[in-house]
């Protein structure tokens, strides 16, 4: 998934080369302006950075050494390096290219476009209406991947807690349908409450 989505962030950037002198300059002018400079020290940029990159590959969290501990290595160290590895390639190869995909595209971002929408907008100007179902597929495969990884975190939770067994066939079967139950309902409950508010604010 990351290879190819690398592939395409790297298709957009040749078809807008022309653009990408002025995006570096664009970077490091801002970057290091004192617009860059005093909002970091008020805090708000270290909190978002701090926020994305928790986000992006968990460093700190404490949750991925959880499938480290599971792997199969001669030395402890072997699987440490490859952590390591897959936070740089997670933060710095896959940001990046997100970040100059979108830079390079020629779309100036605003507030009704942030996010995954700036995003589907950047790859169209290459892939047309192909972007916004590239981009579309490709957060429901990451997605469903980090659902997968979460829910292994659980199983083996779950495992120590029964005395390093895995509890029976038919237990988990009835967790796992929990799961699939909670994972929908917090993915459309903004949607629900919105929906309630509305028909609350028309009833009455």
């Amino acid at each position: 998934m990351g290879i190819v989505y690398v592939l395409a962030s790297l298709i957009v950037l040749v078809v807008h080369i022309n653009i990408l002198p002025s995006v570096i300059v664009m970077i490091f002018k801002d970057a290091f302006n004192f617009k860059a400079i005093f909002g970091g020290l008020s805090g708000s940029c270290m909190i978002y950075g701090i926020k994305r990159g928790l986000y992006s590959n968990e460093a700190g969290v404490g949750s991925a050494p959880n499938a480290s501990a599971s792997a199969n290595v001669s030395h402890p160290v072997k699987q440490g390096l490859v952590q390591m590895l897959s936070v740089y390639i997670d933060t710095l190869l896959l940001c990046t290219a997100s970040a100059f995909m979108c830079l390079c595209s020629g779309i100036v971002p605003d507030a009704s476009i942030s996010g995954a929408p700036y995003v589907q907008n950047a790859l169209s100007t290459v892939f047309k209406g192909f972007g916004s179902i590239f981009i579309t597929i490709s957060l429901a495969l990451f997605a469903f991947t980090t659902l997968i990884g979460n829910l292994f975190y659980v199983d083996n939770g779950l495992a120590y807690l029964n005395g390093k067994r895995m509890p029976g066939k038919r237990f988990m079967t009835v967790f796992h349908m929990c799961c699939v139950i909670v994972v929908f309902v917090g993915a459309v409950l903004p949607w629900m409450r919105h929906g309630l508010w509305q028909t609350l604010l028309w009833v009455g």
